[in-house]
């Protein structure tokens, strides 16, 4: 059952990231590239589903994964731009006042609210969040934390990952280690931002082992 519920915890996880980063793209107007397929087989299937659930049009999600290819693309350059909470909740309001069905009782609506981006990606802190997906944070505010992990805490995050980690050594399996991390309150790097920092989790893993021989 643990497993069950650390599975079904990656599964939202990932479907919010994915409403972060398209958000991210449609806000800061990056172009977008229909034929992007960035989204694994299993949550585009469960994106579908909630897209059906809640009256968004299948169609929707050549456009959603067309956003988040650029928004990650985005994120690793030098031109990367903050998204506050703010900006999200109102082109996510934007985006369920179209809805046929936003209102409808038992309908689990996506994107997600900003609560929920904190709750499963920052435990509970919007920056925090939004440094586990490699987005830069604004320096308007309260005191600005780092833009990004550090190249030694996306090496920590592995290195922990695989003591805790018995067989299973797969991106997935990282993911759902990662937000069994977040829940106790112990923010690491998300699998999407790990994997964009080293180029893919092979080479995360190969960053890892090497430095830990050093």
């Amino acid at each position: 059952m643990n497993g069950e519920r650390m599975a079904e915890a990656h599964l939202e996880s990932e479907l919010t990231t994915a409403a972060v980063l398209a958000t991210y793209g449609r806000i800061h107007k990056l172009p977008v590239d229909h034929g992007a397929r960035i989204l694994s087989p299993e949550i585009r299937r469960v994106l579908l589903e909630r897209f059906a659930q809640q009256g968004t049009p299948s169609e929707k999600i050549s456009e959603i994964e067309g956003l988040i290819a650029a928004a990650q693309q985005h994120i690793g350059s030098d031109a990367a731009k903050p998204l506050s909470a703010v900006a999200y909740d109102k082109s996510r309001r934007q985006f369920v006042s179209r809805l046929v069905r936003a209102g409808s009782a038992g309908v689990r609506l996506w994107p997600p609210t900003s609560q929920t981006v904190r709750a499963q990606l920052g435990g509970q802190q919007w920056n925090t969040a939004m440094r586990s997906l490699g987005i830069p944070i604004s320096t308007r505010g309260k005191a600005p934390g780092p833009t990004r992990f550090s190249r030694e805490e996306y090496v920590q995050s592995v290195t922990d990952f695989i003591a805790d980690s018995q067989s299973d050594q797969s991106f997935r399996a990282y993911g759902e280690w990662v937000a069994h991390q977040n829940a106790l309150g112990a923010h690491r790097p998300s699998g999407p931002a790990l994997r964009k920092f080293f180029g893919s989790w092979s080479a995360a893993k190969e960053a890892q082992a090497t430095e830990r021989q050093e």
